[in-house]
């Protein structure tokens, strides 16, 4: 095993129970900062901590490794990963982690996203564009108008018409239609640097967070901005909606997680996640009973969701 992926003698992660926060049971820490997350569709964990790897649900076990340095995404069917590597993005078959395309970029791949049809995926690369891919071909389908800084974050939305993209020119969100390649609109948010995307399951919400210590809740059909949920401290680093809709984490630099209720937008739970750094990934599970959130300083939690 790599060095920084090896877990730290004694410590512990806890999984916590979301309807009173008691620890069920405990799974290993590690040694770098747990960028991206996400939930394979059986179930299985991924996370980005100084590589990609794939783990059991059950321990947290390492099942896999796959190369990724900047971010990760699973296909909708769960059967294939997209992870970047340099100037390449690879798409694996996660049963036996066997390449079945690289695609070839002339700059490094810094964001990527795979639709939820399964037949395209998106890679920002730091030279401000956005190319569109068949991941069963390694076809090129389409390249987007060059923003002018790196497309870090990329989202498709659920029903799979919309991109948003952002990345390091400020304060600008971009919403793409996929079927052209058009640029919809942007979006001018209060963050200065933007962190995180999300998109809620009905495809009429976007979550955005970023420097500023609010969340921003915008209106995906014209732009509108419809909320401002306020409570972080410093810089919120992630934000994820749950897959029933119901609920928006949030995680941030001041070392809190929370819950965001999108029936009223009240913060139905605020929890301090008790570690040196701050949270900076969430992902929740397909089925909706379980959600991850990782840290700069290496840890990553499991919990289960209650209703």
């Amino acid at each position: 095993m790599e060095g920084v992926l090896q877990p730290a003698p004694g410590d512990f992660l806890p999984i916590w129970n979301v309807t009173d926060w008691t620890i069920e049971r405990r799974l290993l820490s590690f040694l770098t900062a747990v960028d991206d997350l996400a939930f394979g569709r059986s179930g299985d964990i991924f996370d980005l901590a100084g590589g990609a790897q794939q783990r059991a649900v059950g321990d947290g076990s390492l099942v896999r490794r796959f190369t990724a340095q900047s971010a990760i995404a699973v296909s909708p069917d769960g059967s294939k990963l997209l992870g970047d590597a340099s100037a390449n993005a690879r798409v694996y078959r996660i049963v036996d982690g066997t390449v079945l395309q690289t695609l070839h970029h002339s700059s490094t791949v810094v964001g990527l996203a795979y639709s939820p049809v399964g037949t395209l995926v998106a890679t920002g690369t730091a030279d401000g564009k956005i190319t569109f891919w068949n991941p069963d071909s390694g076809d090129l389908v389409r390249v987007l108008p060059a923003r002018s800084f790196a497309q870090l974050y990329l989202r498709f939305s659920p029903n799979g018409e919309l991109l948003v993209s952002a990345g390091r020119d400020g304060a600008i969100i971009c919403v793409w239609r996929v079927s052209d390649g058009s640029l919809l609109r942007t979006l001018a948010s209060e963050s200065t640097s933007l962190k995180g995307l999300a998109i809620s399951p009905d495809s009429q919400l976007l979550a955005s967070s970023g420097d500023s210590s609010n969340v921003e809740i915008w209106r995906l059909s014209d732009g509108t901005l419809q909320h401002l949920l306020r409570g972080h401290v410093g810089p919120v680093s992630t934000v994820a909606f749950s897959s029933d809709g119901e609920l928006l984490g949030s995680g941030g630099w001041d070392r809190t997680l929370r819950f965001w209720r999108t029936a009223d937008w009240s913060n139905l739970r605020t929890y301090d996640q008790a570690t040196g750094l701050g949270c900076i990934s969430i992902a929740f599970s397909v089925d909706r009973s379980k959600f991850l959130y990782g840290t700069q300083d290496g840890t990553l939690v499991m919990a289960r969701r209650h209703d």
